[in-house]
């Protein structure tokens, strides 16, 4: 038998090249990472654009992970719990105030924003204080949908670094409209910041 190790970056290219097909503009998720990188945890999460070759890999990654998780879930959320009917949907880019939203799904019959999550992070952690980002996200994700509730499905790729294994959990949100209005005015406030607004 014969077998070579194929080169990383011929693997990464695909996945990386997803990247490219986010339509032009300010993303919710830029103006999150901008957020952290400059006020949560200063200089630890830059932009996209100003990541070496070496860190665009590593994060296509971690990221590509969290595609594979929604690519799997999602057809099973359509195909196995709401078969025949159009209840769950993909929804496409969003735009709002100047700002895309990119929600990974829509429960129709709830009215419900469906997000999935794949971390390495352990399960043990608080979901709404240790994970900053998808709370803002999701909310955003509501705002921009007129809705208040979101679920939200999570493969802790790690489960809680104990004796788990690899685990899912998924939880409900019901946000008030304040909060909603409050964290929509951060977003596009830090976007106006930036210049990326006018």
């Amino acid at each position: 038998m014969r077998y070579t190790e194929l080169p990383q970056e011929r693997i990464l290219a695909r996945i990386n090249r997803g990247l490219e097909f986010r339509p032009s503009g300010v993303h919710v998720s830029d103006i999150i990472r901008d957020i952290e990188n400059t006020v949560t945890k200063k200089g630890q999460r830059k932009g996209v654009a100003e990541l070496t070759e070496d860190e665009k890999n590593r994060m296509g990654v971690y990221t590509s992970m969290g595609w594979a998780w929604e690519l799997i879930i999602r057809p099973a959320l359509r195909d196995v719990y709401f078969a025949g009917d159009d209840r769950f949907t993909v929804v496409g880019p969003v735009p709002c105030d100047g700002i895309i939203g990119t929600p990974d799904g829509f429960d129709c019959d709830d009215y419900c924003l469906e997000e999935f999550k794949a971390t390495w992070r352990s399960s043990r952690r608080d979901i709404v204080d240790d994970f900053w980002s998808w709370q803002v996200q999701m909310k955003a994700y509501c705002y921009m949908l007129g809705t208040q509730t979101a679920r939200l499905r999570v493969f802790f790729v790690n489960g809680d670094y104990r004796e788990s294994g690899p685990q899912i959990k998924m939880w409900e949100f019901l946000y008030d409209d304040e909060e909603l209005r409050q964290n929509w005015t951060m977003l596009v406030n830090h976007a106006k910041g930036k210049g990326w607004l006018k």
